[in-house]
């Protein structure tokens, strides 16, 4: 994400299920800023992340915020740590008015799926767009929930979805344009990420043989011990 030039990314169950101590880790090597409205470290409202960001770009403003459902967190997980996860409508309602103040145009990533994301949008306005993820379906398209237009991501990088604004001189929007275009073999591949992707595999290969060594010395240890304990003395 880094070699791609990400401006920020949505906190969610993915990022989290990895641990806190790797997460942590993860948000350190970022070169942009990890982004969580309403999820928190404990109960006192130390957040996970950023509960907002301010991109500058000629001319216009555009604030990003990102929230993600309760739902798509485990309990027993949430049970091992101090996390907090809490109501989307509550916490936008409260960051909205100091985003708008900041920015031109108003980008919620959603966490929540497309029904209740469009759910939420009945209930708050000021939102520009919706960048939607959490599921296994996509929109082909943008579409419009009242003003606020709404995309939604391809599972598993399958797609690259674009959608382009159009903005006045004044810095209002004015106009979009959006489409998807599928991520087939014909598309060249770029060398940086195929380094990181090949380097990842190896790690991943060797880090489960060692795992396996492990558990394959544990079990013959259980029977080494088992066998002492039946021969008599």
């Amino acid at each position: 994400m880094n070699h791609m030039g990400y401006d920020a990314l949505n906190i969610a169950d993915g990022e989290l299920r990895v641990g806190l101590n790797v997460f942590d880790e993860l948000k350190q090597e970022a070169r942009f800023p990890f982004l969580a409205a309403n999820i928190f470290f404990d109960e006192k409202g130390l957040p996970v992340g950023k509960r907002y960001l301010i991109k500058e770009f000629e001319g216009f403003k555009v604030g990003v915020v990102g929230v993600a459902s309760p739902d798509c967190f485990d309990e027993k997980y949430l049970s091992r740590t101090s996390l907090v996860i809490k109501d989307p409508e509550e916490h936008l309602r409260q960051l909205l008015p100091e985003i708008e103040a900041k920015a031109d145009v108003i980008v919620l990533l959603s966490h929540l799926g497309l029904a209740a994301t469009e759910d939420l949008l009945g209930k708050l306005s000021g939102i520009d767009v919706a960048i939607v993820g959490h599921e296994s379906r996509s929109l082909h398209s943008p579409k419009f929930v009242g003003k606020t237009i709404v995309v939604q991501g391809v599972p598993k990088g399958g797609s690259l979805g674009v959608l382009e604004l159009r903005f006045d001189r004044d810095g209002f929007l004015k106009g979009h344009k959006g489409k998807t275009t599928r991520l087939t073999k014909s598309i060249p591949v770029d060398p940086t990420v195929q380094d990181l992707v090949a380097t990842y595999r190896r790690e991943r290969t060797a880090a489960r043989r060692a795992a396996h060594a492990k558990r394959r010395k544990k079990e013959l240890m259980r029977k080494n011990q088992k066998f002492l304990s039946m021969t008599p003395e």
